[in-house]
């Protein structure tokens, strides 16, 4: 399992998607909140707050982790090595976490730079040091958990096709209908209720730096159902 998740991290990190990938993130993200003027630009809002960073983040992701994890298993079939890793003693569910893990790890570096922007405003801030930690934290906690679901239907997506582009546009799809989707079927039939099943109502309430068992269940939830549909996606391929 560690040996799977080694190769791949290799492999991602070593190609040209890899490179482009984390060097978008952190142009994209940098000229949107620091450069060009705006709503997003930090600077602007006079305010000394991440918020639009984890506003502007789960978008950017919304793309970038389809386009991460879309390789996973779509290579795997498609250069033949599927059926070299089946025949290794490794089960089913060991293969998918090896995978779910290292592309978990590569969108988690994505957001490792982001800490230059927590330094930046707390230096930017007068008095300096004046930032709310507490809330930062809440919102890094719900920004993980928000990348975790879409690396597990990532995942799930590059399970059931051998075609990298089909397994990114269904990533893609799964991911936005998940996250912003069924706040809009919310909206439209004005209840109350069917948005507390998408990501974005449950990734907003974290991000308030309000921790509620209810919304850690939930991310389990969603992690827990795409993992499993992965194995037996490969299941039945086996």
């Amino acid at each position: 399992m560690f040996g799977i998740i080694i190769k791949d991290l290799n492999s991602f990190l070593n190609s040209i998607i890899g490179f482009v990938v984390l060097i978008f993130n952190v142009i994209l993200s940098g000229i949107f909140l620091w450069v060009l003027p705006g709503n997003f630009n930090i600077i602007e809002s006079g305010i000394s707050s991440m918020y639009n960073y984890f506003l502007f983040a789960p978008w950017i992701f919304i793309f970038l982790i389809p386009s991460i994890s879309m390789s996973s298993l779509s290579e795997e079939y498609s250069n033949e090595t599927f059926e070299i890793l089946s025949t290794k003693p490794i089960s089913s569910s060991h293969l998918i976490l090896a995978k779910y893990f290292s592309c978990l790890i590569i969108s988690v570096l994505m957001i490792i730079p982001s800490i230059f922007y927590i330094i930046s405003l707390y230096f930017l801030t007068d008095p300096i040091g004046n930032i709310d930690i507490i809330s930062i934290f809440g919102s890094y906690l719900g920004l993980l958990l928000l990348t975790s679901s879409y690396v597990s239907i990532g995942i799930f997506s590059s399970s059931i096709t051998k075609y990298q582009i089909i397994s990114f546009l269904i990533a893609l799809f799964i991911c936005f209908l998940l996250f912003i989707g069924i706040e809009l079927l919310s909206t439209t039939f004005y209840s109350t209720n069917i948005h507390k099943f998408g990501i974005k109502y449950h990734y907003d309430s974290i991000s308030r730096g309000v921790i509620d068992s209810r919304d850690l269940i939930y991310f389990f939830c969603v992690n827990y159902l795409f993992i499993s549909l992965s194995i037996i996606s490969i299941d039945y391929k086996k």
